[in-house]
């Protein structure tokens, strides 16, 4: 069974999650020790946001407060995504990307997923400027990402998700 993210995207399990990871990620990109990202089930770089989704219950009740909330790595990086209307969802991985592209690092990501769907998407990314060093592997991403984390010699943050 494949699973499809698409219409649980921005939901408040999602919300939690992003927010956590934001400030995750921003911590450990000050200190400029984490130089690689690794995350087993990327999905989509991002999602459109369409009426009756669980996003509404998530990060649309939020949506309202984003000024308040733009202290949070997590709503900047939502509100350069939607400058008007909550339309787009980035995915864990974009949002990390663009963390650190905001914090000028150089980081390479390590992305799994077993989608064909999601891997085009990604793949068309790869080649833009945006995504220098973003590596895409069609696969499982349990033993993929662990695999690759026993192999590295240098500090790395990991999402399972």
């Amino acid at each position: 069974m494949e699973y499809d993210h698409r219409r649980h995207a921005g939901n408040a399990g999602d919300l939690w999650k992003h927010l956590v990871l934001a400030e995750v990620a921003g911590h450990l990109f000050r200190t400029e020790t984490v130089r690689v990202y690794v995350e087993s089930h990327a999905g989509y770089p991002e999602y459109r946001l369409k009426p009756g989704g669980e996003w509404e219950e998530g990060v649309g009740r939020l949506w309202s407060h984003r000024e308040e909330l733009a202290k949070y790595p997590y709503f900047q990086i939502l509100g350069d995504l939607n400058p008007h209307n909550l339309e787009r969802y980035p995915g864990s991985a974009c949002i990390v990307l663009k963390l650190a592209k905001r914090r000028g690092l150089a980081l390479r990501s390590e992305l799994w997923d077993t989608s064909p769907e999601v891997e085009r998407t990604w793949r068309s990314r790869e080649k833009g400027p945006n995504l220098p060093d973003t590596h895409f592997h069609l696969g499982d991403g349990f033993s993929g990402a662990g695999k690759l984390t026993d192999d590295l010699n240098e500090p790395a943050l990991l999402l399972v998700d």
